[in-house]
């Protein structure tokens, strides 16, 4: 049997169309399947910034207005005033050491930072204090969730006792240390001061905080 030419030619237009149909739908089927995965993309990046700004980070501003709120503060606000009080002392030149006295002298010339072992004492305890309490703030502020479990640890309860002891400590042993005519006594003075008060407000944090604990982990082990 033979096949005109005609036939011939409308069965390979067929063919080439059949042909041009399956590259269509195979690019059309990858053009959707990117389509889903960049789909799939956007909504695990909605999920994770909708958890991390409002189930990780649920922000509790009304902490700055609590009591624990307002005792941190001026724990920093303390700390940091000591730190300023004792880096001008030091930096007065009211321990610089003389080797032909063995003592500390004044000397209005020093322009270096040298301090007493008492006064570097108070000067790294209110450092590491400053940090540790802008630290619990911006997580209790960033959080409420935060502000529950750190409340409702024991962190917190042996934090305050460490540091007003810490704060006690280097108060008492500046305060010793101090003589009315050396250079920067003043300044000293009153970082021996802010320090001892900053340790009363350590402690009133601790036994806020430890009156939380036998108010509501107490009364769980009563039951």
């Amino acid at each position: 049997m033979q096949v005109s030419p005609e036939t011939s030619a409308k069965a390979g237009s067929a063919e080439a169309d059949k042909s041009s149909s399956k590259k269509n739908s195979s690019k059309t089927a990858d053009l959707e399947g990117g389509e889903e995965q960049e789909e799939s993309v956007r909504s695990v990046t909605r999920r994770l910034l909708r958890w991390t700004a409002e189930d990780l980070f649920d922000w509790n501003p009304g902490y700055a207005r609590t009591a624990r709120g307002i005792l941190t503060l001026l724990h920093i606000v303390l700390s940091a005033m000591v730190i300023t009080m004792v880096g001008t002392g030091c930096s007065s030149g009211a321990f610089i050491y003389s080797a032909v006295s063995a003592s500390f002298n004044s000397d209005n010339s020093a322009s270096y930072f040298y301090c007493h072992s008492s006064a570097a004492f108070m000067f790294v305890v209110a450092s590491s204090a400053i940090i540790q309490s802008t630290l619990l703030m911006a997580c209790c502020l960033l959080s409420k969730k935060g502000d529950v479990i750190i409340h409702s640890a024991a962190l917190e309860l042996v934090y305050y006792i460490v540091f007003g002891l810490l704060f006690l400590f280097a108060g008492l042993a500046l305060g010793s240390n101090l003589r009315t005519k050396q250079e920067g006594y003043s300044s000293l003075l009153a970082g021996g001061v802010f320090g001892l008060t900053n340790s009363i407000l350590y402690f009133i944090s601790a036994v806020w905080s430890f009156m939380y604990f036998k108010k509501h982990f107490g009364e769980q082990d009563g039951k």
